[in-house]
């Protein structure tokens, strides 16, 4: 089975689709995720541009967004429907 986490969501307003999300997808979302996210944070540091606004500041807060995507859907998951294989990868 595909991991929601990898492909485009083709939902209403790129709402979460719930329905294929399961517990076993969060963790290699995770580990994904923060690689990617290093990544993008490796990238402006080595950027060889002088520092401006741009290509610094607005793109350290343009970076992350496959992470903030993942926590977004299992911090509501845990907050309204857990059980105990989340909590467990909250651990």
């Amino acid at each position: 089975m595909t991991n929601p986490f990898f492909t485009t969501w083709e939902t209403p307003y790129e709402a979460p689709p719930f329905d294929a999300i399961e517990t076993g997808h969060f963790k290699p979302a995770f580990i994904a995720a923060l690689e990617q996210h290093r990544a993008e944070i490796d990238a402006i540091g080595a950027s060889a541009e002088a520092p401006s606004f741009e290509n610094t500041v607005a793109a350290i807060e343009r970076s992350g967004r496959a992470l903030r995507r993942v926590e977004m859907v299992f911090n509501q998951l845990t907050s309204a429907a857990t059980s105990d294989a989340l909590q467990a990868v909250e651990l």
